[in-house]
C-alpha cells in the first residue's frame, strides 16, 4: 500500500490500494503498479509549503501537528515534518544568497509597510478630513497610494 501526501487546508492523504497476485507456481507476489496521477515523489510540493506556513507564520510545533494529524487519520511525524520543511529550506537558500548579494550593494529602495504615522503627512490628513466634513461627507476621497522607500544616499523620500 502507497500513501501519497497533499497539501490543502492543513495536509490530507491520497490512500492507494494495490492489487497483489500469487504466482500459482512458484509462489512469488506481484504487486500491481501505481497510477499515472501518482508522481515519483511521496510528498508533494503544496503539502511541503503548508508545513512550513504552519510552523514558521502559525507557529504550530511539529509534535502538535503530528498529534492533529494523527486524529485526522493521517500521520506525519515531526521528524517527517522537519525533513520536508528543511528541503523547502535547502530550495529557498539560493534567492536568500542572491537577495543577501543584491541588497549587499545597497542599489535598491525598500517599501516598508509598517503601520507607522507620517508625520509630513498627519496635518495634510487633518485638512482632508476637515474639507470633506464641510462637504457632509463622514471621510476623504481616498488619495493616491503613498510609498515611504530610501533613496540611495540614506535619505527617506515619499512618491505617490
Amino acid at each position: 500500500m502507497e500513501v501519497r501526501i497533499d497539501g490543502q487546508a492543513l495536509l490530507s492523504a491520497i490512500r492507494d490500494a494495490l492489487d497483489k497476485g500469487r504466482c500459482a507456481a512458484g509462489g512469488q507476489i506481484f504487486t500491481a503498479g501505481l497510477p499515472v496521477r501518482v508522481g515519483a515523489e511521496q510528498d508533494s510540493a503544496r503539502a511541503r509549503a503548508v508545513l512550513v506556513v504552519r510552523r514558521y507564520s502559525l507557529g504550530l510545533p511539529g509534535s502538535r501537528g503530528h498529534a492533529y494529524q494523527a486524529r485526522l487519520g493521517v500521520p506525519v511525524p515531526d521528524a517527517t515534518q522537519w525533513d520536508q520543511i528543511e528541503h523547502v529550506g535547502n530550495c529557498a537558500y539560493m534567492v536568500f544568497r542572491q537577495r543577501e548579494q543584491v541588497a549587499a550593494q545597497g542599489t535598491l529602495s525598500f517599501h516598508d509597510d509598517t503601520a507607522v504615522r507620517i508625520l509630513a503627512l498627519m496635518q495634510e490628513n487633518r485638512d482632508r478630513l476637515a474639507a470633506a466634513q464641510a462637504q457632509g461627507m463622514a471621510t476623504p476621497p481616498d488619495r493616491p497610494f503613498c510609498s515611504r522607500f530610501l533613496k540611495n544616499d540614506g535619505t527617506t523620500a515619499y512618491k505617490r
